[in-house]
């Protein structure tokens, strides 16, 4: 944004200098972008010099007025090759249907970077209505524009334009099977799954990479077979892919193979084989995913132990307990997290002592999980977390007490309407309306007459749900605040 002197008037003025300045002038107003300048640019369309046109032209499309429009379709009948190539480049970012017959025309342009041009604009406009002549483009000699006319019917997204498509995975050119594999994955037919298995054996690693990727857009459970050969592809990133899309498929055929992949030399594919256990489910996977507790990559011993709270089997409880002991703070979070989607009781003792952890979060995690379990015998732990230094631990005790609701925790929840952290108080006070017990009410009272408003209308809000709880009448509707 410019303060000051406007740069636009003298730039409008250069348009009339010499050759260079000319052109100069044009691709600056287009970094400026102000529409005050497009009466102007459109004129440039005049000058004797194709280099100021193509300029022009360029800088219409990065102002991006559909004003600008009728002047670049003429413009795609330049006869000069730059200035068609910017002025389709041009209708590409101003993104209008009403360029779409003018491109299309120019998808038979002689110059290769006009035609690349034309296919990526139609791509960005995404009409159902250029299908036609882009299937045509994905014959073209020039390998950039059957590539752009790929990428193209993938945005517009109709499964009109699938065989076309599957034929373009026999090109000669990798990008542009690449390409096809991409759009094909976005379509999401099911019709394209032969020739996405087929693709998954391609020679070049990217198109096999794209072709993991989109069968597992589309989720078929044919795909399986497929995948989980793939899963022992020669490159990196196809087998993570694959792993990945099998984890999308979900079915629980594809356990065994992923088992396997938990052992892959690579650690990303490691990781995406839990996230895919994970996904799945299967208590089947539960064996294969403790032995993962030992990888040598944080990650994937976290990403295990999430796989295993999800699956939430007691069978890893064991295994949990001790993975609360972990050096690694982020896999003694999840197993915290774990045992408490288990909720089982056995793993109280396990919990209570992570609620000393060295980690806030894992305290927190432990604090949450105890909760879940609800087992009376946690309080005293529960109770002494309430003084933990840090707020995000004793907010999860004092939701951890409220889920318990015993009566033995009111003193202590009622110290914790003076918390520092407002959301502790309110926590706490969620925790003494949940217990609902009228032995909260007399320090309730005394809270009443607190030095501190906050703890005041904490103690005030406590009183009212407690007296709802407790009412045998049912609240009179209709009354109004006056």
């Amino acid at each position: 944004m410019f303060v000051g002197t406007q740069p636009i008037p003298g730039l409008l003025k250069a348009l009339e200098d010499s050759h260079d300045v000319r052109g100069n002038a044009a691709a600056a107003l287009g970094k400026i972008g102000s529409e005050t300048a497009i009466p102007r640019l459109l004129k440039a369309f005049k000058d004797s010099d194709e280099y100021v046109r193509a300029l022009a032209a360029a800088a219409l499309g990065k102002i991006g007025s559909e004003t600008a429009i009728p002047r670049l379709l003429k413009a795609l009948k330049d006869s000069d090759q730059y200035v068609r190539g910017n002025a389709a480049a041009a209708l590409a970012n101003i993104c209008s249907e009403t360029a779409i017959a003018g491109l299309l025309k120019a998808l038979e342009d002689s110059d290769d970077d006009v035609r690349r041009n034309a296919a990526f604009a139609l791509g960005n406009i995404g009409s159902e209505t250029a299908i036609p002549g882009l299937l045509k483009a994905l014959e073209d000699s020039y390998f950039e524009v059957r590539l752009n006319a790929a990428f193209a019917l993938g945005k517009i997204g109709s499964e009109t334009a699938i065989p076309g498509l599957l034929k373009a995975l026999e090109d000669s050119n990798s990008y542009v099977r690449e390409k096809a594999v991409e759009a094909l994955g976005k379509i999401g037919s099911e019709t394209a799954i032969p020739g996405l298995l087929k693709a998954l054996e391609d020679y070049d690693k990217d198109v096999r990479r794209k072709a993991a990727e989109a069968l597992g857009n589309i989720g078929t459970e044919t795909a399986i077979p497929g995948l989980l050969k793939a899963l022992e592809d020669s490159d990196d990133d196809v087998r993570l892919n694959a792993a990945f899309a099998l984890g999308k498929i979900g079915s629980e055929t594809a356990i065994p193979g992923l088992l396997k992949a938990l052992e892959d030399s690579d650690d990303d594919v490691r990781w995406n084989a839990a996230v895919a256990l994970a996904k799945i489910g299967s208590e089947t996977a539960i064996a294969g995913l403790l032995k993962a507790l030992e990888d040598s990559d944080d990650d994937v011993r976290g990403k295990a132990v999430e796989a295993l709270a999800k699956i939430g089997s007691e069978t890893a409880i064991p295994e949990l307990l001790k993975a609360l002991e972990h050096p690694n703070e982020y896999v003694r979070r999840y197993a915290a997290e774990a045992l408490g989607n288990i909720g089982s009781e056995t793993a109280i003792a396990g919990l209570l002592k992570a609620l000393e952890d060295s980690d806030e979060y894992v305290r927190g995690y432990a604090a949450f999980a105890l909760g879940n379990i609800g087992s009376e015998t946690a309080i005293a732990g529960l109770l002494k977390a309430l003084e933990d230094s840090d707020e995000y631990v004793r907010r999860k005790a004092v939701f951890a007490l409220a889920n318990i609701g015993s009566e033995t925790a009111i003193p202590e929840l009622l110290k914790a309407l003076e918390d520092s952290n407002k959301d502790v108080r309110r926590k706490a006070v969620f925790a003494l309306a949940n217990i609902g017990s009228e032995t909260a009410i007399p320090e309730l009272l005394k809270a009443l007459e607190h030095s501190y408003e906050y703890v005041r209308s904490n103690a005030v809000e406590a009183l009212a749900k407690i007296g709802l709880g407790n009412s045998d009448c049912e609240v009179t509707q209709g009354f109004r605040t006056p």
